[in-house]
């Protein structure tokens, strides 16, 4: 529990790169398991990839992350999001409710999609640019797109890394998560989108000149190969219909994911050191640390411990367990 609670410690001052600190954790575990709980290198395998009996859970939660990495990152080299969101934002026709509920749609559309930090770094600067040319004040749309983040993190099982995570260890299906999930997240962006609304309707204007001037702008200046940009949305909407119409038990999601990528990776003619470099080893190297501190904390007790302490706060009580 302490090398638990001191790589969270660690995390959070970021005094330590997170990848560096769940890994030296794990390291503590693994002597703890081997010295003192009388465990062998096995189980330290089924920590990091899961046991056979859980049918290699992590293994596949990475295979998925290392997939969709690779199909985000082509996307993105492609200017693949930036084309969609500035094609949605000539929509609004100078109108600024209108502008700012494209603005929340595109938000959340591309964090259900990308995950979060990718998210806000395609937006950002993209929201500002459209402002720029606009005359108009980022701050409104900025807020609102910091929020709105978080909730199209929620839309699909891909959606996040805890998505996957946890969707991967109970099986539950793609279709399955959004059906129960998804559409409440949806539900909670129209009522956040609404509140937003209301507080800034004061705050939105858009200037005549200023639209007339972003009507003007050519869209295709953010892509930088148009053919890997049909190539990227082809793969993308291939993959989501995948996701939806076969079953996982017939193909897992993350070979799904996995084909769709290296097929895109091949056909893309990108370089392949260069693509794979891109790749967020930082995030992977993370995630395998806390399987082995999570797996450690489960083998010793620790976990059951601390369900049960939950449980004797919440006396039984749904919502206060909640």
């Amino acid at each position: 529990m302490g090398c638990f609670i001191g790589v969270i410690v660690l995390i959070l001052t970021e005094k330590l790169n997170r990848a560096i600190a769940s890994l030296i954790g794990a390291i503590i575990c693994y002597f703890v398991l081997i010295f003192l709980e009388n465990q062998t290198f096995t189980v330290i395998v089924d920590l990091l990839f899961g046991s056979p009996a859980e049918g290699y859970v992590n293994l596949h939660s990475l295979i998925l992350i290392i997939g969709m990495m690779i199909i985000i990152q082509i996307s993105h080299e492609a200017g693949t999001f930036q084309f969609i969101a500035i094609n949605l934002i000539k929509l609004s026709n100078g109108k600024p409710m209108r502008l700012m509920f494209i603005f929340c749609a595109i938000t959340v559309l591309i964090s259900a999609i990308l995950n979060n930090i990718l998210t806000v770094i395609i937006l950002i600067p993209l929201t500002i640019t459209v402002s720029r040319i606009l005359n108009i004040n980022p701050q409104p749309y900025i807020l609102t797109q910091a929020i709105l983040v978080n909730i199209g993190g929620t839309v699909f099982s891909i959606s996040s890394i805890p998505n996957i995570l946890i969707t991967t260890y109970f099986d539950i299906s793609f279709i399955e998560f959004f059906l129960n999930v998804g559409i409440i997240s949806f539900i909670a962006f129209g009522f956040t989108l609404l509140f937003f609304l209301f507080f800034y309707r004061k705050f939105l204007s858009i200037s005549e000149e200023g639209m007339k001037v972003f009507k003007e702008y050519n869209v295709w200046n953010v892509v930088q190969n148009k053919k890997l940009l049909y190539q990227s949305i082809f793969a993308l909407i291939l993959l989501f219909i995948l996701f939806i119409l076969l079953p996982a038990n017939l193909i897992p999601p993350d070979m799904l994911a996995l084909s769709v990528a290296i097929i895109l990776a091949i056909i893309s003619r990108l370089e392949p050191k260069e693509l794979i470099s891109k790749i967020d080893m930082e995030l992977i190297l993370y995630l395998l640390g806390i399987f082995v501190i999570a797996g450690a904390l489960e083998i010793t007790g620790l976990l059951n411990l601390v369900g049960q302490f939950i449980a004797f706060l919440g006396q039984a009580n749904f919502f206060a367990l909640l």
